[in-house]
């Protein structure tokens, strides 16, 4: 039975991607044209808001714009084709590669600080949606035309131990980490070296996110400053 329900949903999937094609001659061109020229602006100013994070990380070291926002764009994209989020993967490889003596830990922790903007703008966004009754609840999820949800919702049980599975992941890696804990630490905390100025946090990040402080900063050249000071 799990097997055929596997096949359905996978069945179900290509008959999306099916009439998705099927009905992409009916879309106009000049407000598709549009979409994409907003949504590039959009990642465009989450990807200098990436790259405010870790020059803050890395305030001595020379961080080229473009490769951030081409790891930005290139991990977006693998996200919108391949599900589980392995987009993120590949941002965090070329990202790191894009950052003089930088290391996994303190990038992957830049990714966090992104993510406190999402968790904002995402919960007031929810908020409303559930206000006006067009949010679907947690046992509707099963009913969904969405493959990811509706297979989950669908089976507990293998929801219970993928969720298991991840929590023992976590630990183990945790364990295997705690070797090195203390230089692990460090690393983490650089990562977030933007979060102890405030200020230059809702400049740089919070701002550029959302459109108000596209420049990202007084400067807007494609490199990092060679001084230390968060000043102007």
């Amino acid at each position: 039975m799990p097997a055929a329900s596997l096949g359905g949903s996978f069945s179900s999937f290509f008959d999306a991607v099916d009439s998705f094609f099927s009905n992409l001659a009916s879309v106009r061109l000049l407000p598709l044209l549009l979409a994409l020229v907003l949504f590039t602006c959009y990642l465009t100013l989450r990807a200098r808001a990436s790259f405010n994070i870790l020059r803050a990380a890395y305030p001595t070291e020379r961080i080229d714009f473009r490769r951030i926002w081409g790891a930005y764009f290139a991990g977006y994209g693998f996200n919108a084709v391949i599900p589980a989020r392995g987009g993120d993967v590949v941002r965090l490889f070329l990202t790191k590669n894009s950052v003089p003596n930088s290391s996994y830990p303190a990038v992957a922790a830049s990714f966090v600080v992104e993510a406190i903007f999402d968790v904002t703008m995402g919960s007031l966004i929810l908020i409303f949606a559930f206000t006006q009754g067009v949010f679907p609840k947690p046992p509707d999820f099963a009913k969904l035309n969405a493959f990811d949800l509706s297979y989950l919702a669908q089976h507990p049980e293998l929801t219970l131990f993928l969720v298991t599975l991840l929590g023992v992941g976590g630990l183990a890696g945790f364990a295997l980490l705690s070797v090195r804990a203390k230089a692990f630490w460090e690393r983490i905390r650089q990562g977030f070296t933007i979060l102890q100025d405030r200020d230059r946090y809702i400049r740089e990040v919070f701002l550029s996110s959302s459109g108000a402080g596209a420049s990202g900063s007084p400067r807007s050249g494609c490199c990092s400053r060679r001084s230390t000071s968060a000043g102007p």
